[in-house]
């Protein structure tokens, strides 16, 4: 049974923040395995112009992080069990499949493992070479070193934290698609291996031939330079590049806008700024203030509000 977004909130906020370092950590090494995971998309996944084959998809059932399916090869998908610290990959028929923890492996041993598990389970080659996400943030995993998840605590968080999110993202995104003028465009929550945010898409709208020239993004993206301790983030985008500043704007409730290249902002939630609530109650509302002040506002910016 899923749990309800408070309680996803206690279980997260009762941990986050007592062992900042061990969290990040456990992001990072995290983030790293999702390039074994990605792979059978990557390989066997029907190419797309987004590169929305190489991202993995939440699936609510089993909360975990699943590659898109490879339909032509009986439906094999590999698995990222964030709670777990294991790599899965399974088939539709029943009883087929194989796991692997990645504790003192390489990510070419396990990538490699990915794909030869995935070769045999399709019964068949990739249908085309899996390219490698470019600019991974540097950690020793990059160098060839090896995975050691060693804090079960941590991992808990993170599976919480990305549980929590797509709930909450959906949820909001799926409103805003039902007010706009696309709002039958399809939404999916995905996790993205090169910066590995769970973000969505709410498609605004579109010009004849179908292409986007209004959107609204948001997500959980790891630390990064924009913020040391990770954070959620909504942005709005419109294909000329043009777009009234964030300060001249709704003021948001929490948080802060990032002004970004051509002009558009971009609102974050620090991670650190959550942790510092005691109750869990507060802490969820926050970030649903958040999430909901931001979208509005990207919405106004775009001239849908």
């Amino acid at each position: 049974m899923s749990l309800t977004v408070d309680q996803l909130a206690a279980e997260l906020w009762a941990h986050v923040g007592s062992d900042a370092e061990a969290f990040t950590e456990a992001w990072r090494q995290a983030h790293y395995a999702a390039q074994a995971v990605a792979e059978v998309g990557k390989s066997w996944g029907e190419p797309r112009e987004d590169d929305a084959h190489s991202a993995l998809l939440f699936d609510p059932e089993d909360e975990t992080w699943c590659s898109p399916a490879a339909d032509r090869h009986g439906g094999v998908r590999a698995r990222l069990d964030l709670g777990a610290g294991v790599i899965t990959i399974d088939r539709d028929e029943p009883g087929e499949g194989a796991w692997i923890d990645p504790t003192g492996r390489t990510l070419e041993t396990l990538r490699h493992w990915v794909r030869s598990t995935a070769e045999r389970l399709t019964d068949a080659p990739a249908d085309q070479d899996a390219q490698p996400a470019p600019g991974l943030p540097e950690h020793e995993l990059g160098e060839g070193g090896r995975f050691w998840f060693d804090d079960a605590g941590a991992l808990s968080q993170l599976e919480t934290l990305y549980t929590f999110a797509a709930d909450l993202l959906a949820r909001t995104a799926e409103a805003v698609h039902a007010r706009t003028a696309d709002g039958e465009d399809e939404l999916m929550i995905r996790l993205w291996p090169l910066h590995f945010d769970g973000a969505t898409l709410a498609v605004l709208s579109r010009v004849a031939g179908g292409n986007m020239i209004k959107t609204i993004g948001g997500g959980l993206t790891p630390p990064d330079e924009t913020e040391g301790s990770g954070y959620f983030y909504v942005s709005a985008w419109r294909k000329d590049g043009e777009s009234s500043e964030a300060p001249t704007l709704s003021p948001m409730p929490h948080g802060r806008w990032e002004m970004r290249g051509g002009g558009s902002a971009m609102a974050v939630l620090p991670i650190s700024e959550i942790a510092q609530l005691d109750d869990a109650s507060d802490q969820s509302e926050r970030i649903a203030a958040f999430v909901a002040a931001a979208f509005n506002t990207c919405e106004e910016m775009l001239g849908h509000g």
